[in-house]
């Protein structure tokens, strides 16, 4: 999930794109927890993720940003 946090927020367009900027930075390496990567490994990734978790992070960070304006 923070990889496809990471690529909306950094707007990367594409898995390549997204390996580049992962392997570009060490720390990023860190974070994502992986030594190597390639966008083959990525798109497998975000393709296991079920769209209800990605639902429900997002309706949460709706209701937050709705709360802290009330």
């Amino acid at each position: 999930m923070r990889i496809c946090v990471a690529s909306q927020l950094g707007k990367w367009k594409s898995y390549a794109e997204i390996e580049e900027q992962i392997r570009a930075r060490k720390a990023s390496k860190k974070l994502f927890g992986v030594s190597e990567i390639s966008g083959s490994q990525i798109s497998r990734r975000m393709n296991s993720l079920p769209s209800t978790f990605a639902q429900g992070l997002f309706l949460m960070a709706a209701m937050k940003l709705h709360d802290a304006r009330i």
